[in-house]
């Protein structure tokens, strides 16, 4: 187990950690996904950030969970990552896809 699944393992035995972690878990996920592409794609931040017409702290934040993103800007992500709005918020996880078990 990582150290990162580790330390959140014991922080969300925290019942106010807990409540924070799950009202922001979308953004998270967004986060996670959007990074997971990028490096797929072999791309830098500053690579990603010339293709959506921004600066590289802007996916920075974006990568942080520290920006508030629209729609839109959503959507323009997903386009550039070639990827959809579903898979960025909800991904299949390597087990879901193992086993069939899919939505």
């Amino acid at each position: 187990m990582s150290y990162f699944k580790q330390r959140l393992k014991q922080s969300l035995e925290n019942p106010e950690f807990m409540q924070e972690w799950e009202a922001n878990e979308v953004e998270h996920q967004i986060a996670r996904s959007i990074i997971k592409k990028r490096k797929q794609l072999g791309l830098t931040q500053m690579e990603l950030a010339r293709s959506l017409h921004t600066t590289q702290s802007v996916v920075s934040r974006i990568e942080n969970a520290d920006q508030n993103l629209t729609i839109g800007t959503l959507k323009e992500i997903a386009k550039v990552l070639e990827m959809d709005l579903q898979t960025m918020m909800f991904p299949v996880t390597d087990l879901e896809s193992e086993t069939g078990l899919l939505p």
